[in-house]
């Protein structure tokens, strides 16, 4: 799979910039997703303070 073989780079590039790698079985990331799917729990915020000036909305969003 091109996943196999990009994983390394990309797990290179999260620890240059401090974001963190998850490497999960994929039933075990499947039933996360269901169960946010379902409402049986809720996804982890995005800190806002990593949130690029330009991408947030210039006006009527008010960020946390």
């Amino acid at each position: 799979l091109a996943y196999q073989r990009g994983a390394p780079q990309l797990k290179a590039i999260c620890e240059k910039y401090g974001v963190p790698y998850v490497q999960e079985n994929v039933f075990e990331r499947l039933r996360k997703t269901v169960d946010i799917m379902v409402g049986n729990t809720n996804m982890i915020e995005f800190p806002t303070e990593f949130e690029p000036a330009s991408h947030k909305a210039v006006r009527g969003v008010q960020w946390k």
